[in-house]
C-alpha cells in the first residue's frame, strides 16, 4: 500500500523493533548505538506513510546537570574534566546514541507512549561525550499525537558500561508513598534494578531490590580491564511480564560477569564498518552465564521469589492465569512456572517434540546425539570450556484463544541433529 524510508544505514541506522500501531499512526524507533546513530522515535500516518513527527533522543544541551550518582551508587565521574572538555566536544550529540530498539508501551487513555532509550555512543569511553548525555539510558513519556516529551527519568547518567534500557517498559498499577494505588510504568534495567515510576509525572515510586548480583555495577573502567557485573549482557534484556492480580512483575535477569576495557575512540567515520564503541566487554568466565527468574512486588520493590536457571534468558516472559512461561537461550528449553512460588510445573524442548513424532531411525539418531550432548556438557564442567547449545528461544511466548481453547505459542531456532530438519520453527501448545 505504501512504504517510507526511515533513515540511511550509512549513518549507522538499523531496525530491530516491531512497529506499534495506534490512533491512525504507526510508531517505530531506531537501533545502531554501536555504530554511532543519533537515536530517534517516529510516528507515520497509517493512511499514506507520511512522517507525522520525530522525536530525537539526543540534541544540543544534552549535558544535563552532571550527576555523579545513580540509585544511590557513585558513578566515579571526573566532573571537572568533563566540564573542561565541553567546548571541544560540543557536537557530540550528533552521534550520541540513545537508540530506541525495543517496542515501547502505550496508554490509549492518556495518549502517551512510554519508551526506553539505549546507551550513549561510544559505549565504553565517555571522553568524547562529556555530560549526562540526555536522553540516553532513559524512560521517556511522549505525547502520542505530537511527539512532545512529557517527562523523562535517566537510569545511568554518562553511562560507560553499556547499560542501555533495553527491556521494554510495562504499564502497572502500584502504591505511591502515601499508600494510594496510582498508574505507574516499570522498566527492568541491565543494571539489575526494576525502576517503578509514576506514570503521570515520571517521579520514582521506588527502585526494587536487585534481581541479579551487582558486585561491580559501576566499577570504573580502565585500559587494562576490570571485572564488571551485571555487565552489558547482564540484568534484564528481554520483556518482563506483569500479573495485576498479584501486583507482581516477573523478570529474567542474566548473571554474566564480564571484563570491561576502555580504549581510545577515534572520530566517527561513515567509511568505517567497525563498531564505534571505545572499548570491549567480554565474558569473565568460561561458562556462558546463567540467569535468575524473579517475582518482584511493584508495591514494595521486594523480591518475592527467585529461581536460578542454568542458561541466559534474552527472549522475555509471558504471565497468564497464574502461570509464567519462559524459553531459554542455549538449551532451547521451554518451561511453565507457578507464579505464586516459581515452581516448575511443565517443561519441554521443542526439538524433542519433532523427534517424538518421527520414525525409529530418527529417534535412534536423536538418542545418539543426546548422549553426545551430555558428554560435551560433562567436559564443559570438568574442563570449563564453552559449549553453546544449538537451540535457542530468543523471543517471548504469546497467548491467544481460538474456538474456546487457549494456546501458548513460541518461536524456536531448531538446528539439525541426526536427520532432523533444521530451521526457525513456531510451536503452539494447549491442554489436551
Amino acid at each position: 500500500v505504501w512504504e517510507s524510508t526511515i533513515g540511511d544505514t550509512r549513518n549507522g541506522l538499523s531496525e530491530t523493533a516491531a512497529p506499534l500501531a495506534w490512533g491512525g499512526l504507526v510508531f517505530v524507533g531506531s537501533a545502531g548505538d554501536e555504530y554511532g546513530v543519533r537515536g530517534s522515535y517516529s510516528a507515520y500516518s497509517q493512511k499514506d506513510g507520511k512522517l507525522a513527527w520525530r522525536w530525537w533522543v539526543t540534541s544540543p544541551g544534552w549535558e544535563g546537570t552532571f550527576k555523579n550518582t545513580a540509585a544511590g551508587k557513585p558513578l566515579h565521574r571526573d566532573i571537572a574534566h568533563e566540564r573542561a572538555t565541553l567546548a571541544k566536544y560540543r557536537d557530540a550529540w550528533k552521534r550520541g546514541g540513545g537508540a530506541v530498539w525495543m517496542t515501547p508501551a502505550i496508554s490509549p487513555q492518556e495518549s502517551t507512549v512510554f519508551l526506553s532509550t539505549g546507551n550513549p555512543a561510544p559505549a565504553f569511553n565517555g571522553e568524547r561525550r562529556p555530560g549526562d548525555n540526555l536522553y540516553t539510558e532513559c524512560i521517556v513519556a511522549l505525547d502520542a499525537r505530537s511527539g512532545k516529551m512529557k517527562w523523562y527519568y535517566q537510569e545511568t547518567p554518562h553511562d560507560v558500561w553499556d547499560y542501555d534500557a533495553s527491556s521494554p517498559p510495562v504499564l502497572v498499577d502500584a502504591l505511591d508513598r502515601a499508600g494510594r494505588r496510582v498508574p505507574a510504568v516499570a522498566e527492568a534495567g541491565k543494571t539489575g534494578w526494576l525502576y517503578i515510576l509514576d506514570r503521570k509525572t515520571g517521579r520514582p515510586l521506588r527502585i526494587s531490590e536487585p534481581f541479579v548480583p551487582q558486585p561491580h555495577v559501576y566499577e570504573p573502567l580502565t585500559a587494562a580491564g576490570v571485572r564488571v557485573q551485571p555487565g552489558d549482557m547482564g540484568g534484564a534484556i528481554g520483556p518482563v511480564a506483569y500479573d495485576p492480580a498479584r501486583h507482581a512483575t516477573f523478570v529474567a535477569g542474566n548473571v554474566t560477569p564480564e571484563i570491561a576495557q576502555s580504549t581510545a575512540a577515534p572520530p566517527w567515520s561513515a567509511a568505517s564498518e567497525d563498531q564505534w564503541e571505545g572499548g570491549t566487554m567480554t565474558e569473565a568466565d568460561a561458562l556462558h552465564g546463567e540467569s535468575q527468574l524473579s517475582s518482584i512486588d511493584v508495591d514494595t520493590g521486594r523480591i518475592l521469589w527467585s529461581v536460578r536457571e542454568p542458561n541466559p534468558i534474552y527472549g522475555g516472559l509471558l504471565s497468564t492465569n497464574g502461570l509464567v512461561f519462559m524459553g531459554q537461550t542455549g538449551s532451547g528449553t521451554f518451561r511453565a512456572y507457578d507464579s505464586a512460588n516459581g515452581k516448575v510445573l511443565w517443561e519441554t524442548n521443542p526439538g524433542d517434540e519433532i523427534v517424538a513424532n518421527a520414525g525409529a531411525h530418527a529417534q535412534a539418531l536423536h538418542l545418539i546425539s543426546t548422549i553426545d550432548v551430555a558428554a560435551r556438557k560433562f567436559w564443559r564442567r570438568v574442563r570449563r570450556t564453552t559449549d553453546y547449545s544449538s537451540e535457542d528461544i530468543h523471543a517471548p511466548p504469546i497467548a491467544y484463544r481460538m474456538s474456546g481453547r487457549e494456546y501458548i505459542a513460541i518461536a524456536s531456532d531448531v538446528h539439525a541433529r541426526g536427520n532432523r530438519v533444521a530451521g526457525n520453527t513456531v510451536f503452539a501448545f494447549t491442554l489436551p
